[in-house]
């Protein structure tokens, strides 16, 4: 799915991430990597590498490109974090995030979201990421605990019951409304 053209465009998503003072080689080189293009519906291609939201199926949104890159950023994941994403959505962000970490376990609620999300990173050939349909809202203790948890689902205030799925140390990233 990837072009040229497409390529180019993400070299010059990757230069404004710079000039938004973004410096983790790591996670350029992830964003690099990640061909955000085969994540973003065909009717939104035009958006991919723009500074907006994109409209995903099942009423939810995907994050822009700059938006991800910043989060993942202040997560400071690194190959020995287990991760916990609630809110797969396209699967881009699980994509930069497996770059990263030693492990991802991404939740999504709805099943068209996430068995598009696994096609894509399973194309990819990512490997160290675990699937599962379900809701998230209370994070997913079964697997637990976690150096790193975010949330793309808005929350009133931090889940005081992430705080028994994390492990010494770790970070949070919940939006709050």
């Amino acid at each position: 799915m990837s072009t040229d053209f497409n390529s180019e465009k993400r070299a010059h998503h990757l230069l404004r991430l710079r000039a938004l003072g973004l410096s983790d080689v790591n996670l350029l080189n992830a964003i690099e990597q990640t061909p955000r293009e085969n994540f973003v519906p065909p009717r939104w291609q035009q958006c991919t590498y723009t500074s907006r939201s994109v409209p995903l199926a099942c009423g939810q949104d995907m994050t822009s490109g700059e938006d991800v890159a910043r989060i993942v950023d202040a997560l400071r994941v690194d190959t020995s974090s287990r991760v916990l994403e609630i809110g797969t959505g396209s699967g881009y962000q699980a994509s930069v995030l497996a770059r990263l970490c030693r492990n991802l376990v991404t939740l999504e609620r709805f099943a068209t979201l996430l068995d598009g999300a696994k096609e894509q990173n399973d194309y990819l050939g990512l490997t160290n990421v675990e699937y599962i349909l379900a809701d998230g809202i209370e994070g997913y203790p079964k697997l637990g605990p976690f150096d790193r948890i975010i949330s793309n689902v808005t929350y009133v205030e931090p889940p005081r019951v992430f705080l028994e799925q994390m492990t010494m140390g770790a970070r949070l990233m919940v939006p709050i409304s």
